[in-house]
């Protein structure tokens, strides 16, 4: 199957993986494989934006990159040694349209076989992962130096993640929460008053001393000086209320949410200088 790259696809491609040095079977068989990881991870992108109804992020592109390589180093590392030589590799699709992989690998003066296919599985999000059978004549070893390489970059891309979607959630709040602040700054006081009194104990601001008479009220009054005075000093509360938390309080809450990104920016910060 001929695949045709992009320039993004072939800058993605010098970066990828492990350099191959020579000399171990990990990063020569990686280095024939590269187009075939492309593949793969193309299609986990297709059927992640599918699932998701969004374009893959930056971050989410390399963790897959990393947990599709992962999982096929797994399948192979477990039955070589370092210092196998590979004597060949050839990847085809098969009719059901799985990669399929075939090594000949040469320890001391063998020569053995391993075969891998990659099957594309779904989950409960319905998205495509993939499953590596290996079949080899080789010895299990037990090998496992670049399987941890890669899970310790899962680890810390998950990490990255986490905190990437922790801030951009800030952000979002942030944003909303400005808008807000900025509808609320531009009210009147007569506007504000128009709202409270339209509010829960709204009837309380404009009833008036005949009205408290008529109910029968009066009596929990030291007379109509005293009730105004109440009224107008329960408006004022309600008043000073209402600003404090569509405004005062809003405005610490932005600033709070800004000291939580500053935090998370420098564990990012951190994580990528690791």
């Amino acid at each position: 199957m001929k695949i045709i790259l992009t320039e993004t696809q072939v800058n993605l491609l010098r970066h990828m993986i492990f350099e191959s040095k020579g000399g171990n079977i990990i990063e020569d068989l990686l280095e024939k494989l590269k187009k075939h990881i492309l593949d793969l991870l193309q299609k986990y992108e297709e059927s992640f934006e599918k699932t998701f109804e969004r374009k893959m992020g930056e971050y989410d592109k390399e963790l897959a990159k990393w947990m599709i390589t992962g999982d096929m180093v797994a399948s192979i590392e477990k039955y070589t040694q370092p210092t196998d030589e590979l004597v060949s590799v050839d990847a085809t699709t098969s009719r059901k349209g799985n990669l399929e992989i075939y090594a000949k690998i040469k320890r001391g003066d063998e020569v053995y076989q391993l075969n891998t296919e990659v099957i594309v599985a779904s989950g409960a999000v319905q998205r495509a992962h993939y499953r590596y059978l290996t079949k080899t004549n080789l010895p299990k070893t037990g090998n496992k130096e670049y399987t941890s390489k890669i899970a310790e970059k899962i680890k810390k891309l998950t990490k990255q993640q986490k905190i990437e979607k922790e801030i951009n959630d800030f952000e979002k709040q942030i944003k909303k929460t400005e808008e807000e602040l900025k509808q609320n700054q531009g009210k009147s006081d007569e506007e504000i008053l128009d709202i409270l009194s339209k509010g829960e104990h709204g009837s309380f601001m404009t009833i008036t001393w005949d009205e408290i008479v008529r109910r029968g009220a009066d009596r929990n009054y030291d007379g109509k000086s005293d009730f105004e005075q109440q009224q107008k000093e329960s408006i004022k509360r309600m008043f000073d209320s209402w600003k404090y938390f569509n405004i005062k309080s809003k405005i610490e809450y932005i600033k709070a949410l800004q000291k939580n990104i500053d935090k998370l920016n420098v564990k990012l910060e951190k994580l990528n200088n690791e």
